[in-house]
């Protein structure tokens, strides 16, 4: 299928990579804005101008960026069983040995950086018999997987779900990436042997929120499963949003308005998600397929440093965003509608444009640091 004025004709494999490739960037500039308004960092309590301001950064962090973290799940997913649509222990066992290199050795080492970053604020603000108390416990260890705790989103039956993340919050998406990935035997006996019905089975757990663990989301077991389904099957998912896009575009628009006048955020600044949401999420996946099926069409590229280095902003904007949120907290302040924007905006831009100046530094000077660090990408 093709555009009839395309500058660049592709065929259909090729062009479901590049479409992958080419949403990289943008999914993880989505990515640190979800962050922006972590609590502790952003609170919209008795801030001026709230009504736009509040409506904004519900319109980006809490609905539109809601689509990339299952984005990368799904990609993941699809690019893990390539050479598994039969499976084969030492393909799965190669791939595991790949990921040890590429996925638990850059999460163990950015989950170390935070450790160390956190024991010498608590030193500089407890003292150091203090800092090694709170550090150095009995529940050292989940600092390396669950020590953050936050509310999921509302299940149906009302279950109340929760979220868990390491010392570096955000890394998560990795430790629940590598439970995926070991569970994956499971995911292609479900597809082989239910096939599309093992996929529906995911997708009722994913929008009902369904809770099947502290260390498992529903959102990586579904998305990864989709992923690794649209491989095992060839579906190619991004041609198919770029078939039906204008359909695909008016559904993601109108589940984004519904969506954004449904989330919002509690008394104390913690994000509460609507029921709807889920519903756009799976709308808005298809629709930045869509989109980013058509740029690939038309020749359009992403410079390859900024693709190139967003797993080094995933790992490292953490780190980053409160710093970044203080320094243009000082320097705009309260005072406006205008000025709480601006803040918001550039709090979340000023990790990115670090990260990405960062990556290009290692890489041209300490190349041999710069894999360790991204994973040897």
């Amino acid at each position: 299928m093709a555009l009839g004025n395309d500058r660049v004709q592709k065929n259909p494999l090729e062009s479901q990579y590049e479409v992958f490739n080419w949403l990289r960037f943008p999914l993880m500039v989505l990515v640190v804005f979800v962050h922006v308004n972590a609590p502790g960092i952003m609170s919209n309590s008795n801030l001026a101008g709230i009504g736009l301001y509040d409506m904004l950064r519900r319109a980006i962090s809490l609905t539109l960026a809601q689509t990339a973290v299952p984005m990368f799940f799904f990609i993941s997913g699809y690019l893990f069983f390539n050479r598994l649509h039969d499976w084969n222990w030492s393909v799965y066992l190669g791939k595991l040995r790949k990921r040890c290199k590429t996925l638990l050795v850059p999460f163990v080492l950015w989950n170390t950086i935070a450790i160390v970053a956190l024991f010498l604020a608590f030193v500089r603000h407890a003292g150091f018999h203090e800092a090694t108390g709170l550090i150095f416990n009995n529940d050292f260890w989940s600092l390396y997987w669950c020590s953050h705790k936050w509310p999921g989103p509302p299940s149906w039956f009302g279950v109340p779900s929760l979220m868990t993340g390491p010392c570096l919050q955000p890394l998560w998406f990795l430790r629940d990436l590598m439970v995926v990935m070991v569970l994956s035997p499971l995911l292609w006996c479900l597809f082989r042997y239910l096939r599309v019905w093992g996929l529906l089975i995911l997708l009722f757990c994913y929008v009902s929120a369904v809770p099947i663990g502290s260390s498992l989301s529903t959102t990586s077991l579904f998305f990864f499963g989709a992923g690794a389904y649209m491989n095992m099957n060839q579906v190619n998912l991004p041609q198919l949003a770029w078939r039906y896009r204008y359909l695909v575009w008016t559904v993601a628009i109108v589940l984004w308005i519904v969506t954004v006048m449904a989330v919002g955020y509690d008394a104390y600044g913690n994000p509460k998600f609507s029921l709807i949401s889920p519903f756009f999420v799976l709308a808005g996946i298809m629709a930045m397929m869509a989109l980013a099926a058509v740029a690939v069409k038309k020749g359009h590229r992403i410079p390859a440093l900024l693709s190139n280095s967003t797993f080094f902003i995933f790992v490292a904007h953490a780190l980053l965003l409160e710093v970044s949120y203080n320094i243009f907290k000082s320097l705009l302040g309260n005072g406006s509608v205008l000025m709480l924007i601006l803040r918001y905006f550039l709090a979340a831009i000023l990790p990115v444009v670090i990260c990405v100046l960062l990556y290009w530094l290692l890489r041209k000077f300490t190349p041999r640091l710069c894999g360790i660090l991204t994973g040897q990408r």
